[in-house]
């Protein structure tokens, strides 16, 4: 039949995402050529506070950030001849 690409799939999910979106175009089967994933973007976030009294200041904070990830496959679709 051809080939398929399935990208921005949830991380882990896109061999999964490929075999449906096969099978909701009449495959029979697939052969998955490639597939991984790859961080499109960060997402970051932090606060701090900050009080004094009389000659003194103190301060203290935190931040995390923590990578976006998406999966991608690449897979042969195949329908048997009938």
């Amino acid at each position: 039949m051809g080939s398929l690409d399935v990208g921005n799939a949830t991380a882990g999910t896109e061999v999964g995402a490929a075999a449906n979106k096969a099978k909701q175009l009449g495959a029979d089967a697939i052969i998955v050529i490639r597939h991984g994933t790859s961080q499109v973007g960060t997402y970051s976030t932090g606060s701090a506070t900050a009080y004094g009294s009389g000659n003194t200041a103190t301060a203290y904070g935190s931040g995390i950030s923590v990578p976006i990830v998406a999966g991608a496959a690449s897979v042969a679709v195949i329908r048997w001849a009938r």
